[in-house]
């Protein structure tokens, strides 16, 4: 057998090729698979496509003699499932071919698979190995992972700040509202072409009256959803006038809203999150990304959904005439420059308790 650090490049190779799913696979995990025989790659593939084929069977499927699967190793960075869904099981695919050993990143932690897959293959006779580039596995598949071990979706948060703490104008200020630059803006887009949906509040869409659209990177735009507890946003709100699903959270019916408009009454008496929660997982909506002001990043905050947040800072000054912009609680983990502004990123862990 080759020494561990040689076959961590065939994981890293599965990790690598499953976030070519971004963007595309939700509320899916991000999943790789690579054969290999003789230190040679036979097959690859990812899973591309939600409702799709999973990547062990896209891989399989570019292996040209079958016979020489009987001879290979598979390395996948998610346990392969083991229960129908969309697609056949594909432990049961795995062992039909005659695989005999497989390198697994991470155990699903799906309750439906929950290693039930590598109980299933370990059965059938094939060497089966868990946890190489575990804690990569679990980064990648984080949304994922928030799904399932909490049943709601994965909250990334995202604002911009000044170099002396303000998020925005004041109110009666007349001046430019914007604080990051372009080479920000244009990432940011490439954000919004990854998640399934955008959030803000009331306040910020009265305010700003944004569009939310993905406009500066290719792919799709994702659903817009606006928390408007209060009832405060008229019908002549930009978003409420174009053909992009959106979402409004209201707490009373309102029949001047076009027929892209979804509402969804929440009740006063229960909590507001808990409610958006259900609503949007029963929608396949996995990873929200909250470009929210400042209350609404608080109360994301306090009810323990700011699961990552990224801060843009950038070295322009209001001079006490804003608002001042929340810190995270979590400890900072990565930063990096764009331009002028410096992105700095901040991550609670999925696995905590």
């Amino acid at each position: 057998m080759e020494a561990a650090d040689g076959l961590e490049l065939w994981m890293q190779r599965a990790l690598d090729l499953a976030r070519r799913g971004t963007g595309n696979v939700s509320p899916n995990p991000k999943v790789g698979a690579v054969i290999v025989h003789r230190n040679r790659i036979l097959g690859e593939g990812y899973h591309s496509q939600f409702g799709g084929p999973h990547a062990e069977v896209h891989a399989i499927q570019k292996v040209a003699d079958k016979n020489l699967l009987k001879q290979s190793s598979l390395f996948v960075n998610l346990e392969p499932c083991s229960h129908h869904g969309k697609t056949p099981p594909c432990a049961d695919l795995i062992i039909e071919m005659g695989i005999p050993e497989v390198f697994i990143a991470m155990e699903d932690p799906n309750p439906l698979v929950a290693g039930s897959g590598i109980d299933r293959m370990k059965k059938a006779g094939i060497r089966v190995h868990v946890g190489m580039l575990n804690e990569e596995a679990r980064a990648l598949n984080r949304v994922f992972c928030t799904n399932i071990l909490h049943r709601r979706p994965h909250y990334l948060a995202k604002w911009a700040v000044t170099a002396d703490g303000f998020m925005g104008r004041a109110i009666d200020d007349e001046g430019p509202k914007q604080i990051s630059g372009s080479l920000s803006s244009l990432w940011v887009h490439r954000l919004r072409s990854e998640v399934d949906a955008i959030l803000i509040g009331a306040g910020t869409a009265l305010a700003d009256d944004p569009m939310l659209t993905n406009r500066k990177w290719p792919g799709k735009s994702p659903k817009r959803i606006i928390l408007d507890s209060d009832n405060l946003c008229p019908s002549e709100i930009r978003m409420f006038n174009d053909k992009v699903p959106m979402i409004l959270f209201r707490t009373e019916p309102d029949p001047d809203f076009p027929d892209h408009v979804e509402q969804i009454i929440l009740r006063r008496s229960e909590d507001y999150y808990e409610q958006i929660d259900q609503h949007l997982l029963k929608r396949d909506i996995a990873f929200v990304l909250v470009e929210g002001g400042r209350l609404t990043l608080q109360k994301l905050q306090e009810c323990g959904r700011m699961d990552e947040a990224w801060v843009l800072r950038n070295p322009n000054l209001f001079w006490e005439r804003g608002i001042e912009a929340p810190y995270p609680i979590n400890l900072h983990k990565d930063f990096f420059q764009l331009g002028n502004d410096h992105l700095k990123y901040f991550e609670k862990p999925v696995f905590a308790e």
